[in-house]
């Protein structure tokens, strides 16, 4: 009988102690080290997504533009914390600028940015003007000067 009483005692004292062990893991966003040109045209909608793969626990994701809190910003976009997205409706050349992301845990942070360029090209919502889209592409080549070549 003594024996069981210290056996219990040893187990008592040996469950009591138990520490779980919790292990953190910082952050990474996919591509966090290659800066995104995003463009849009005016009246777009425009949508930029932190694609964070990996961190525990689960990380807390911060948007700013142009260095300031996004939530903050004259025209506050529509951020979702689940989907880890930044949408403005209706782009304006005002939403034009420097987008970051930053998704942080305790265990670390990891950051990405979007580099935005809002082109205010016309462009027709009419669908029956066929014209406007070949417009608008024309437009488009010239406005960033890109040169179609033949392979």
């Amino acid at each position: 009988m003594r024996y069981i009483n210290r056996l219990f005692t040893y187990l008592l004292l040996l469950t009591t102690n138990v520490v779980p062990l919790v292990f953190a893991v910082k952050p990474d966003i996919a591509d966090h080290d290659i800066d995104s040109d995003v463009i849009v045209a005016k009246g777009r909608r425009l949508t930029l997504t932190c694609r964070v793969i990996t961190g525990s626990p689960s990380p807390s994701i911060t948007w700013y533009i142009n260095g300031s809190p996004a939530a903050d910003a004259p025209r506050a976009p529509v951020i979702d914390p689940a989907a880890r997205t930044l949408v403005f409706r209706s782009a304006t050349h005002a939403d034009s600028g420097r987008y970051t992301c930053v998704a942080a845990n305790t265990a670390g942070s990891d950051v990405t940015h979007f580099d935005v360029h809002v082109i205010g090209l016309f462009v027709s919502r009419d669908k029956s003007n066929k014209h406007s889209d070949f417009l608008y592409c024309i437009l488009f080549f010239l406005f960033f000067d890109v040169r179609l070549s033949h392979h």
